[in-house]
């Protein structure tokens, strides 16, 4: 390591030695993830099998000043914003809790294990690549008609959607995800559709919504480190009829409110003001459409209440048994 030249000092003061910076900790370790599991469809598209980051746990021997925020991670990663997003819920970019719930940062061990690859960024923004039905088309050398079918029948899983400036719902795709579906399932891609997937767009199903819907609650339950956050994923995308007859006890569902985890893009204003803006057609999105999806995630809810008010317990316990005796 060079040493830094020392500044110039007044004849009076002796200079000071320049301290040498602390090394740096090594690579964060990675491992497999097991890959996202989308809703139930006609025709569901098998998660694509990659290496992802580890996703390391609060208070697992990462301080903070081990890690940097997210956007100081994408300006050295030379990724943009929305391609950091993308990498990071594509499992490409580990990260690690912060002190705000569902706030996620970055172990600087683990930007210099991604930085250590020749043309990490490069790489880094062609594995988080998201296209529209458009481009997708394109990349798949279909129409875009038949595009549309196989990603309402449920073939195709988005990673995120936008809002144009008509306020229509743009849906995107991982490119990546969609040149394996082409390798695997060529015979989608031209010909008669199989009669199953035929039935359930006649039925004019569209499971677009659903399926992002449990790919993103997916993501947001493996990050939670907290029983509570984990219950505020499922709650996140139940109506209120149905969370007020899960959870009966106001106060626990104030406590659900308040850690409600980002669940999708909020809509802009048209004057391109940063203040989100109420829009319905997001909105719908963000909500589960069907009985057989409410009941599914009303029991995932139930199920991490049960955990939630069990680590409650064991708190107050351990709080009393510390308190000394009168």
């Amino acid at each position: 390591m060079s040493q830094q030249s020392v500044p110039s000092v007044r004849p009076t003061r002796p200079a000071q030695p320049v301290r040498p910076a602390p090394s740096r900790p090594s690579a964060w370790p990675v491992r497999s993830a097991r890959p996202v599991t989308p809703g139930r469809a006609a025709h569901p598209a098998r998660p694509v099998r990659r290496r992802v980051a580890t996703v390391v746990e609060r208070g697992a021997a990462h301080p903070r000043g081990d890690t940097v925020s997210s956007r100081r991670a994408a300006h050295e990663l030379g990724l943009g914003g929305a391609e950091f997003e993308a990498a990071v819920r594509l499992g490409h970019i580990g990260t690690v809790p912060g002190a705000a719930p569902w706030e996620r940062r970055v172990a600087r061990a683990e930007l210099d294990r991604l930085r250590g690859t020749p043309g990490f960024s490069a790489a880094l923004r062609d594995a988080a690549r998201l296209v529209n039905a458009a481009a997708g088309a394109e990349l798949l050398r279909i129409s875009q008609a038949r595009f549309a079918r196989l990603a309402r029948g449920g073939c195709l899983v988005p990673l995120d959607f936008r809002t144009n400036g008509h306020r229509a719902t743009v849906w995107r795709y991982p490119a990546a995800e969609l040149r394996a579906f082409a390798a695997r399932r060529p015979t989608l891609l031209g010909g008669r559709l199989p009669d199953g997937l035929r039935r359930a767009l006649r039925r004019c199903d569209d499971w677009r919504p659903p399926q992002w819907r449990a790919r993103r609650t997916t993501q947001l339950a493996a990050q939670a480190d907290d029983p509570w956050l984990r219950a505020a994923v499922h709650a996140a995308v139940l109506p209120t009829h149905s969370l007020e007859s899960a959870v009966p006890d106001p106060g626990e569902r104030l406590r659900l409110h308040r850690l409600r985890p980002p669940l999708g893009e909020p809509c802009r204003p048209a004057d391109g003001g940063s203040a989100p803006v109420p829009c319905p057609a997001t909105d719908g999105l963000l909500t589960v459409s069907g009985p057989e999806e409410e009941r599914r995630y009303r029991d995932r809810l139930l199920h991490a209440l049960v955990a939630a008010r069990a680590a409650d317990r064991a708190a107050g316990a351990l709080r009393a048994a510390r308190r000394p005796s009168p």
